[in-house]
């Protein structure tokens, strides 16, 4: 006997953020497309939230919900949870379509994470008709493995809040965090390009503890990308919070 599993990675996922200081923190607004080709909607997207209190507010476009500033981790699996409101009628995000802005407020300093974006299926196709008595065990771990977040999700790299200001009180800190975020993107094929100059400063900076004048207007230029404009512009702002500690 044969069980089919319908998946929700039938997507094609962009994404495009813009990063800007705020009092007290930094916003990131994100707007969200599904590319042609795909063939379900978008009707979720998941961003890491290691540290929850770090959220002062988000908002999402009509007919979606946004995370709401949280104590205790969030779920599911810790991370903010953008969704449609199916409920209403709203399937997500169709093919060659956007939707947007999600606008994070936050008192977070940035850095690239794993972002997941799951497809809408209707309910009759979601429900997995199975009569697990007749499944083993082990298949039943398999069919569990099938339908985490991870396996019904897309991944892309997105710039997101990763490092709780409140956590980075010294310029030691700071200097460590974005070294090592410059070292993460020179890792990646998509910053290939930019490898020398990445690994370059991020020496620098890990070495020295600050900033080089004019480093910040440096790395904001970069990029052609969304991600690489999203990156450089959001160490940018790193380097501009560097240069105001002790």
């Amino acid at each position: 006997m044969q069980y089919r599993v319908v998946t929700r990675k039938k997507i094609k996922p962009e994404i495009r953020t813009e990063i800007e200081p705020i009092p007290g923190g930094v916003r990131y607004t994100y707007n969200v497309a599904n590319g042609s080709d795909a063939r379900q909607p978008i009707e979720r997207f998941l961003l890491p939230a290691t540290r929850p209190e770090s959220l002062i507010n988000a908002t999402a476009p009509p007919q979606w919900y946004a995370p709401t500033p949280f104590r205790e981790p969030p779920q599911p699996e810790n991370r903010y949870n953008c969704h449609a409101d199916v409920d209403r009628g709203n399937k997500g995000i169709a093919p060659g379509q956007s939707a947007g802005p999600f606008v994070f407020n936050t008192r977070a300093l940035p850095g690239i994470v794993q972002a997941l974006f799951r497809g809408y299926l209707s309910d009759k196709d979601a429900v997995i008709e199975v009569d697990t008595w007749k499944l083993s065990e082990w298949l039943l771990e398999r069919l569990f493995e099938l339908t985490t977040i991870e396996a019904e999700a897309v991944p892309l790299p997105v710039v997101a809040p990763k490092y709780p200001i409140s956590e980075l009180d010294d310029s030691r800190k700071l200097a460590s965090a974005i070294a090592a975020e410059l070292r993460g993107a020179a890792s990646m094929a998509e910053f290939q390009q930019f490898q020398s100059f990445l690994l370059d400063t991020a020496s620098y900076i890990e070495t020295s503890g600050k900033a080089a004048a004019g480093l910040d207007r440096q790395l904001a230029a970069p990029g052609t990308t969304p991600l690489q404009r999203a990156f450089f512009r959001g160490m940018a702002l790193s380097l501009q919070h560097l240069a105001q500690l002790p």
